[in-house]
Parts: structure tokens; sequence; C-alpha cells
């Protein structure tokens, strides 16, 4: 009888036990039902969160492509406006070019202009040179180099006649030239060498013009040895310059001028040119030459002598 009592306390323990266990497992299900739909809810919450995100990267991305392909836009754009720039610049640079040379000529014009209302005070006077007068040119480079000029006047024939000596007081040349109207025509020009005297043929006789436009210029023929030598001296009016002559500031009358040489016999030729200078104070006063080397040879007046002065030099 006990053992029965003993089994129906046992069975009822046990059931007891599990009513209680079931009763805690319910429980723990309905627990984890709970959280589960809270991870659920909480899962979809963050799905939510990174759709919008990811909708956001892809609006930003939009609008990123959008913004280069404005960039590239802005480039081309910048591009051609440097283009535009650069090529408006070298249009200005080319009108101010233009402009520049057109003034250039325009002063040579008026310059030249008004040189030629008084181109003949700035050569020599007859009047002033009926007494014989010596110009001493000196050249700084190369003394050898240095002439004396002896000028003088015949006012009833209207000549002017120039006796040029070198260094060593040794005449080289005579060249006598006629005043008329338009300037003053060559007349005579001999080249002296000791006691050799070689008269030249006159070709073209413009020695100085009073009212030059344009270039001119005078031409002999002389003999040489079997050759026949053509000779040419040109002359062009610059414009006026001021210049410092035996320590005086005076206002010159520059010239541009080309001596040209040619052999008859063999066909060859040379060439150099200068730049000379004359006031109305002396005539003729200065020269710059360039020769062939690219050497620039000076002659340039330093003194005036009277007859009783040239004849204690010789």
């Amino acid at each position: 009888m006990k053992k029965i009592y003993l089994l129906l306390f046992l069975c009822n323990s046990f059931f007891s036990v599990h009513a209680q266990n079931k009763k805690e497992l319910n429980a723990s299900i309905l627990r984890l039902q709970s959280d589960s739909a809270a991870m659920s809810n909480t899962l979809e919450e963050k799905e939510r969160i990174i759709l919008k995100k990811i909708n956001k990267i892809e609006e930003l991305h939009s609008l990123t492509k959008s913004n280069i392909s404005e960039i590239e836009n802005l480039k081309k754009i910048i591009t051609e406006n440097e283009k535009l720039i650069s090529h408006k610049n070298i249009i200005i640079d080319s009108l101010v070019m233009d402009l520049t040379a057109m003034n250039d000529s325009l002063t040579s014009i008026i310059e030249a202009y008004g040189c030629n209302q008084d181109v003949k005070e700035y050569y020599y006077s007859l009047e002033a040179l009926t007494t014989p007068k010596y110009y001493a040119y000196t050249c700084k480079e190369d003394s050898s180099r240095s002439q004396y000029w002896k000028m003088s006047a015949d006012i009833e024939n209207r000549f002017l006649i120039t006796e040029a000596f070198n260094s060593s007081l040794e005449q080289f040349e005579y060249f006598k030239e006629k005043f008329d109207s338009n300037g003053s025509q060559l007349v005579e020009y001999i080249m002296i060498n000791g006691e050799d005297r070689t008269t030249t043929t006159l070709i073209s006789k413009d020695v100085f013009m009073w009212n030059p436009e344009e270039e001119y210029n005078y031409s002999v023929k002389y003999p040489n040895d079997d050759d026949q030598i053509l000779f040419r001296k040109s002359r062009k009016l610059i414009g006026k310059e001021p210049i410092e002559i035996m320590g005086k500031k005076l206002d010159a009358l520059k010239f541009k001028g080309t001596y040209y040489y040619e052999s008859e016999k063999h066909n060859e030729s040379m060439e150099y040119w200068q730049f000379s200078y004359h006031t109305k104070e002396y005539g003729y006063v200065k020269y710059e030459r360039h020769v062939d080397n690219g050497q620039v040879i000076t002659l340039e007046l330093t003194n005036l002598l009277s007859e009783e002065d040239w004849n204690k030099l010789k």
C-alpha cells in the first residue's frame, strides 16, 4: 500500500514539474516570438535606412556625373575663350605694329617735308668761301684716314671747289660743283695719286639737291689699267638729328649715302654705305662709314684752318 502512495506521489510530482516546465517553455516561446518580431521590425527599419542611403548615393552619383559633364563643358568654353583671347592679342599686336610703322612713315614724311624747305641752308655757302677755308676731319679709329679739305668758291660762275688731302697733306682728289636752282651739279672730278691725275667721265651729276623727294646720285667712269670702273654715289635724306661738333650742340641733316664700284672687264662690284651729317654752320661735318667687315669708320670735323694755319702745317 505504501508503494502505491509513493507511486502516486511521484506521478503527481512529475506531472506538476511537467506542467511547470511546459508553462515556462510556453513563456520562453512567447518571449522568443516577441524578440523575433522586434528583430524583424529592427531589420526592416535598417533595410529602409540602407535603401534610403543607396538612393542618396545614386542621386549623388547622378549629380556627380552631371557636374563632371558641366566641368568638361566649362573646360571647353575656357579653352575656346583662351583661343579667342590669343587670337585677339595677335590681332592687337599686328595692329600696334601696323600703327607704329604708319606713325614712323608719317614722321619720316613730315620730317623730310620740313627738311626740304631749308636743305640748301645745310650745304656750303658760296659767299662764305670767297676766301678759301680748310676743314680738318679726324678719324678717331685710324689717324691715317684723317683728311683736310680746301673749300673755295667762284661766285661769278657759281662753282664750289673741293681739294681733298690725306693725313700726310698729299692731295688725292679735285671735285668741282656748280650751283643752280635745283641743287649742286658735278662739273669735274679728278682722282690724284702723286703725279698721276685720272680724269673721270661724267654720267649722272646730282651731288646735292635743294628739295630732295627721293634718292639721287652722281656717277662717273674712269680707267684703271686696262679696265673701266664705274663709280656711283647715291644720297637719300633721312631727317634732322642733333649732333655735337667741336664742342657745340647743333642741328644736322642726316643722309644715307651708298658708294658703288663696278669693274667693266671683270664684271665684279663692291658697295658700302654711310650716314653723313650737314649743319648750317659748317656744311659737311661727319660721316659714319659701314664697310664689308662690319667695321664702322668715323670722320669728323675737328678744326677750321686759315690759309696761314694751312701753310704752317705744310
